[in-house]
């Protein structure tokens, strides 16, 4: 009999978990359908009002504004006033800046900016409190599985906006996008409501036994009121392999999924109606390749391997093998051929962050976590700003797509290099226990009354 893709004991009465995966997989595939939709929109909002294409620029960069703000204070809000509260708070001002879209674009284009700044500053919150989430509710065994499926979401939340908004447009206007994906964040926000809790202690519909399986896989949370948190924090070497990998993962994957279909349509000729078949291909085998991995790294920790080790290993294929196939492309001539390299790129790349890095974080901070993926996911963001502004220098100056991705691939390479590096010192014992870096944080996490309020 094959395995269940969760773990359950004999006794285990309730699946609450079940229910909070679902919600947090829901809400990334609004999430990242609400911020794609104008990337369809724009074409005929463009037409109807006139803009130019520097102005429509700045349209689609204004989101990025308002996200790089709220990420450090999103995730420590998490932390303090509970996840539930701050991601029902921001999924339901999110869905309200998506439902003004098209009122603001007829009223001005400040307007319009600031709702896409302030759809941005709400979904700044968003990554922390999902990670904060997942490792209150997720023993370390399940930890890999439960973020791939989460993340889940995110694909799929790209996939719909991608395939739905065209026909969306054509047929009901293009307004409609936003009214519709909107509406769906405030649903969510009305069932969260009701099937969501902070901590697993809180559900009023979680039995003894899937409490106790919950929190025995948990690390044990101390006091974490002491002024040297943040100093902590930054000493950690173990929050700075994260930290590194991370930056130069997001400077690769902002790049390409921005650049990628440019590539297609002025170096290969790809139409713009043939687009999607290139372009969504990629993000199919994204999700399927880290379902997969996810799977295979917590059924490692089951047979005794160390999760440090099974992460490491998800960095060594997530990063080595996009980077050796980012050198194919100084040959590539037709777009068949380029998409089976984005296939193998796009695909395997997944893996350094999902059942990678940011695993490690989970495990190493697992009640600090909203505040330090905040930091970490705002050096993200401003990594994907600069990668896009040394994408188009590049291309203009040296006109070389191949190039341009060579030097990807060795900024994998690098990532890759430093993770290993900086947790080429820790240790660990048994079945998914602590590291020596996570033991030294230890004393400095948050208390579970202060982190998990309602």
């Amino acid at each position: 009999m094959s395995n269940p893709l969760f773990q359950t004991s004999a006794g285990q009465k309730s699946h609450t978990r079940y229910v909070t995966l679902f919600a947090l997989c829901i809400c990334n595939c609004i999430s990242f359908a609400d911020r794609t939709v104008i990337g369809v929109t724009i074409m005929p909002m463009q037409k109807e009002f006139g803009w130019s294409t520097s102005t429509t620029g700045v349209i689609l960069g204004s989101f990025y504004y308002g996200y790089t703000l709220t990420q450090i204070p999103g995730g420590r809000a998490a932390e303090i006033y509970g996840c539930k509260r701050v991601l029902i708070v921001a999924v339901f001002f999110w869905s309200v800046a998506t439902i003004v879209t098209p009122l603001m674009a007829n009223i001005s284009f400040s307007a319009l900016i600031a709702s896409r700044v302030l759809l941005g500053i709400a979904e700044g919150a968003h990554f922390p409190v999902v990670a904060l989430f997942l490792s209150l509710w997720f023993p370390v065994s399940e930890r890999g599985r439960a973020l791939t499926m989460t993340f889940m979401g995110v694909e799929a939340g790209t996939l719909i906006a991608l395939m739905f908004a065209p026909w969306i447009s054509q047929h009901l206007g293009w307004a409609s996008n936003f009214y519709i994906f909107g509406t769906l964040g405030l649903v969510w926000c009305a069932f969260s409501q009701i099937h969501l809790a902070s901590h697993p202690h809180q559900h009023p519909g979680i039995s003894e036994e899937e409490l106790a399986f919950i929190t025995a896989g948990r690390d044990k949370p101390r006091d974490n009121r002491g002024q040297h948190y943040w100093r902590s924090m930054f000493l950690s070497k173990s929050f700075w392999a994260i930290l590194l990998s991370h930056s130069c993962f997001t400077f690769v994957i902002h790049l390409l999924a921005l650049w990628m279909p440019s590539y297609f349509h002025h170096n290969l000729k790809v139409e713009m109606e043939s687009l999607p078949i290139y372009t969504v291909l990629p993000q199919v085998c994204n999700a399927f390749i880290s379902l997969l991995g996810g799977w295979l790294s917590d059924e490692g920790v089951k047979r005794g391997y160390s999760t440090l080790s099974m992460q490491r290993a998800a960095c060594i294929i997530g990063f080595s093998i996009p980077a050796v196939l980012l050198q194919f492309f100084w040959d590539v001539k037709t777009p068949e051929a380029g998409a089976l390299l984005f296939c193998g790129v796009i695909g395997f790349i997944g893996l350094s962050a999902k059942c990678g890095h940011l695993v490690h974080l989970l495990d190493v901070m697992p009640h600090n976590v909203g505040s330090a993926l905040g930091v970490i996911n705002t050096v993200g963001s401003i990594m994907g700003v600069v990668s896009n502004m040394f994408a188009g220098w590049y291309i203009q100056t040296y006109e070389s797509w191949g190039g341009l991705f060579s030097i990807l691939g060795i900024i994998l390479w690098s990532g890759m290099c430093m993770f290993l590096a900086l947790t080429c010192t820790s240790t660990s014992t048994g079945n998914g226990n602590k590291t020596a870096l996570a033991s030294s944080f230890s004393s400095n996490k948050l208390s579970l009354t202060a982190s998990t309020g309602d």
